[in-house]
């Protein structure tokens, strides 16, 4: 059956590409970083969709993986993005997201527990065991590639971002005009971000000379406070293996954040985080204007936006499926969207 372009309003298909056309399509937030860190995958070069790695074909992995990736009918980690694919689908740009673990042994004991994903391959639950498969499976490599540490994440993840530069049909974006160069030139631009402080380490002073670090040297453009655990900025929206508080107040480590983000120059990043704390983050972020516009006044537009790069709206999909804690209520999206 010919499916009917035009819509309710009475906008053509050619209206909606002339559209798109003229405009700037810049995704928020892909995940090829952590696939390409994880499993060599080639954001360069173009792939099918049907694309896995090579440890697919063990068993123990497949049976892994099957149970982790596709709960729910996610699959997070295969079937992201090329440079190519990215042209052909009409990209002017991307953020590129970076992950850490808090703490990979635990999540992975959780998930196991939760999945009972040992129990359906007949493997006994003992380190031994682990270790032997993880070998057998090729899996403790590439493990080791973005667990290790928080900060051979980053840098894994980092050094494959800036790969990227050399691509020829590949710009850094460093600043908006970046991304409008990007689009004359029929390039794809983008820029690196984090998700989650917990990405950080160190002391305090550390945490925010990492924070100007990423920036400067890095090209990291937004750091989003929260990804799938609660961390020292505050609670996060979503969590897969325990509930989470919605109304919990942004920590005071995480305010200081925000305020530190804002001081560099880097958006701030809600997509992840708690309704309290977005409220409060908002709150830190009112003041920070307040303080803008008493030096400058008529120079709102120094003030750097909070974000929310990959969320929903939760009225138009509450009854998807219960994963709320990521979703935005209006009042904290007409919060947000008062700093544009």
């Amino acid at each position: 059956m010919k499916r009917n372009h035009d819509n309710a309003v009475g906008i053509s298909r050619e209206e909606i590409l002339n559209i798109n056309s003229s405009a700037i399509i810049f995704d928020m937030h892909i995940d090829p970083l952590v696939q390409a860190t994880l499993f060599g995958y080639e954001i360069e070069k173009e792939h099918s969709l049907d694309w896995k790695p090579e440890f697919w074909k063990n068993r123990w992995a497949w049976v892994l993986f099957r149970e982790i990736v596709y709960h729910d009918c996610n699959n997070p980690l295969f079937n992201h993005v090329d440079l190519f694919r990215m042209r052909r689908g009409g990209y002017n740009g991307a953020a590129f997201g970076m992950v850490c673990s808090p703490d990979a042994t635990d999540i992975l004991i959780n998930i196991f527990s939760t999945l009972d994903i040992f129990e359906k391959m007949d493997i006994e639950v003992d380190a031994e065991t682990i270790g032997e498969n993880f070998e057998k499976s090729g899996l403790s490599k590439w493990l080791a590639a973005i667990w290790t540490s928080n900060k051979g994440a980053l840098a894994n993840q980092l050094a494959k971002f800036h790969e990227l530069v050399k691509d020829e049909s590949f710009i850094q974006a460093k600043t908006p005009e970046d991304v409008y160069q990007a689009k004359e030139d029929r390039k794809i631009a983008g820029f690196p971000g984090v998700e989650g402080v917990h990405c950080l380490q160190g002391s305090q002073e550390e945490q925010f000379r990492q924070i100007e670090t990423l920036f400067n040297d890095g090209g990291v453009r937004y750091i989003t406070l929260h990804h799938l655990t609660g961390n020292d900025a505050g609670e996060c929206g979503y969590c897969p293996l325990a509930p989470t508080d919605e109304e919990t107040c942004l920590k005071e480590f995480g305010k200081q954040v925000v305020r530190k983000m804002h001081q560099v120059g880097m958006m701030v990043d809600l997509a992840h985080t708690n309704k309290g704390g977005i409220l409060d983050a908002c709150a830190v972020q009112d003041r920070l204007n307040e303080e803008i516009r008493k030096i400058n006044p008529g120079e709102e537009h120094l003030s750097i936006p909070l974000i929310a790069s990959h969320t929903a709206c939760r009225a138009a999909f509450e009854e998807i499926n219960s994963n709320n804690g990521i979703k935005l209520e209006d009042y904290s999206l007409r919060k947000q969207h008062a700093y544009f």
